[in-house]
């Protein structure tokens, strides 16, 4: 009798256990500033898994005020979300996980500017693929 509660058991415990699976997610995006953009904003396009998350016109914001050089910038969108970049690349959260990215070699590029603040022409872009663990 024991032998079959065993049994039972088991195969119970094997049902109930969820299953684990890796989901592939692409993430990609550009910053644009131009010319003829009102004073100190940027277009940014972020995209993850081919839908648009943001497609929009922000005002560039420092992280830290005081900054004087490469200075980081920040973005809040969907009301509690973050998006940062400075020249380096870009950082985000996507599934309770930060994520930074380099901009590609061919997305980075700075019209005679050496640093994103009063620059007024640049586009930055960026792309990366990444697997997290999702459960069922």
């Amino acid at each position: 009798m024991l032998g079959k509660t065993k049994s039972v058991l088991g195969l119970l415990s094997l049902f109930t256990i969820s299953s684990v699976y890796s989901a592939e997610h692409n993430i990609n995006g550009i910053i644009t500033r131009n010319p003829g953009f009102e004073k100190d904003k940027v277009h940014v396009v972020f995209i993850i898994d081919g839908e648009s998350v943001v497609n929009k016109l922000y005002r560039l914001r420092k992280l830290d005020s005081s900054c004087t050089g490469d200075c980081t910038f920040e973005i809040l969108y969907d009301t509690d979300k973050s998006f940062r970049f400075n020249s380096g690349g870009v950082e985000f959260e996507y599934d309770r996980q930060i994520y930074n990215i380099g901009y590609s070699s061919t997305g980075l590029v700075y019209n005679r500017c050496t640093r994103i603040e009063g620059c007024d022409n640049f586009l930055l872009r960026f792309e990366t693929n990444f697997s997290s663990l999702d459960i069922l």
